[in-house]
C-alpha cells in the first residue's frame, strides 16, 4: 500500500511526458537533488557536466562545464563555462564565467568575458573583459572592463570604463 514514489536514488530516474506530464503528476514539497536538474525536451548534456539545470524549453545543450543554468527558451547553449545563466530567450550563448543573459536573441558572452550581464535584446556580444553590462538592443558589444552598453543599436564600448 502507499504512494509509490515518483523518482528513487536507487534507479535512474528519466520520465516521459505520457509518465508524467500528461499523466497529471504534481509535485508537493520540494523537487531537488545531488545531480544535474533537466526539465525539457532535446536537452543536451555532453562531455564532463557536473550540477547543470534546464527549467524548461527545447533544444538547449550544456558542454563541459559546471554549476550552469538554462531557464527556458529554444536552443540556447552553455560551452566550456561555469556559474552562468541563461534566463531564456532563442540560440543565446553562454561561454564564458558568472555571467548573464536574460533572454533575447543570438546573444553572445565569449569565453575570455566574465561577471557580466546581458539583459535581452538580440545580437548582443560580451567581448574580453570583465564586469561588463548590455541592457538590450540589437547588435551592441563591448570589449574592455567595467564597461556599459544600455540599449540601442549597433553601438560599441572599447576600453575600461567606457559607455
Amino acid at each position: 500500500g502507499g504512494i509509490q514514489p515518483l523518482a528513487s536514488p536507487n534507479k535512474v530516474n528519466f520520465f516521459n511526458s505520457s509518465q508524467c506530464f500528461q499523466s497529471g503528476v504534481t509535485v508537493v514539497g520540494q523537487l531537488s537533488g545531488q545531480g544535474s536538474l533537466i526539465i525539457g525536451c532535446e536537452i543536451t548534456l555532453a562531455n564532463t557536466t557536473t550540477l547543470n539545470s534546464v527549467g524548461g524549453g527545447c533544444a538547449h545543450t550544456v558542454n563541459n562545464g559546471s554549476c550552469n543554468v538554462i531557464g527556458g527558451g529554444l536552443r540556447n547553449q552553455v560551452a566550456c563555462a561555469n556559474f552562468m545563466t541563461i534566463g531564456g530567450g532563442d540560440n543565446n550563448t553562454a561561454l564564458g564565467i558568472r555571467s548573464v543573459i536574460g533572454g533575447g536573441g543570438d546573444n553572445v558572452a565569449t569565453s575570455s568575458s566574465g561577471n557580466s550581464v546581458i539583459g535581452g535584446g538580440r545580437c548582443n556580444q560580451l567581448g574580453s573583459g570583465s564586469g561588463n553590462v548590455i541592457g538590450g538592443g540589437y547588435n551592441n558589444g563591448i570589449v574592455g572592463n567595467y564597461s556599459t552598453v544600455g540599449g540601442g543599436l549597433s553601438l560599441s564600448a572599447f576600453g575600461d570604463r567606457s559607455f
